[in-house]
């Protein structure tokens, strides 16, 4: 294969990495730990693709909310666990019972502010209570621990593996926002651009500030963590 070649393959896959997005392929890399970790328990523990599924809803943008993202999300499945054992203990497993569950569960977690983890405590609260065979205290234990190794997966992918470099978003993005005002009050000015352009752009100006604005959330959240000098050539 020749040099030219290489270099196109190599531009290509560059090409793809970037439509895709840096969160997508760590997604796919945190589903392929927790599914190997997960290969480690005894055969007979079942749905061990729950691994991957927690890995896949436990994916955060940021390495601070990936962190965050560990101790919210072992408290909320501990809370969904220990209700759903109880309810099923208490009252059998119909889906009845099933959904008072997840009802009593979800204000439970609004109750001590764990709303924004409440999707996957309430999947492992159904998990716990579905079909089972053996022991079912066993086999919560076991689908309690899958859903964890998913959680602590992706935080661990998303801080080993290219974490997220927002200085350098935010300093493209403002340049880019901030050439595209000043170009467009120059139009503007020489009266040289119609309404429904200026209507247009306006509204995705706007997209883009509060997608900026998004990006300044995640590094301030962040910033204490991965406080470093910054170059934009970075």
């Amino acid at each position: 294969m020749n040099t030219n070649i290489r270099y196109s393959i190599n531009l290509k896959g560059a090409s793809l990495f970037l439509r895709l997005g840096a969160r997508i392929f760590k997604t796919g890399i945190a589903i392929i730990l927790a599914m190997s970790i997960a290969s480690l328990l005894p055969d007979d523990v079942g749905l061990k693709a729950l691994a991957g599924v927690s890995a896949v809803v436990a994916m955060q943008p940021s390495i601070y909310r990936s962190f965050k993202t560990v101790s919210d999300q072992a408290l909320g499945n501990i809370i969904g666990a220990i209700l759903s054992v109880t309810m099923v203990t208490i009252f059998s497993d119909n889906f009845i019972i099933m959904g008072v569950t997840v009802i009593v569960l979800i204000a439970i977690l609004f109750k001590f502010n764990l709303a924004h983890v409440a999707t996957l405590a309430s999947v492992t609260a159904l998990i716990i209570m579905g079909q089972h065979t053996g022991s079912f205290y066993i086999t919560a234990f076991y689908r309690f621990v899958l859903v964890m190794i998913g959680v602590i997966s992706s935080s661990l992918v998303n801080f080993v593996f290219l974490p997220p470099k927002f200085e350098t978003k935010i300093y493209y993005n403002s340049l880019n926002i901030s050439s595209d005002i000043f170009m467009w009050f120059k139009l503007v000015l020489n009266d040289t651009t119609e309404f429904n352009n200026i209507k247009q752009d306006s509204h995705n100006l706007k997209q883009r500030v509060e997608k900026l604005e998004k990006i300044y959330d995640y590094y301030s959240e962040e910033r204490p963590i991965t406080k470093k000098t910054y170059s934009p050539t970075e």
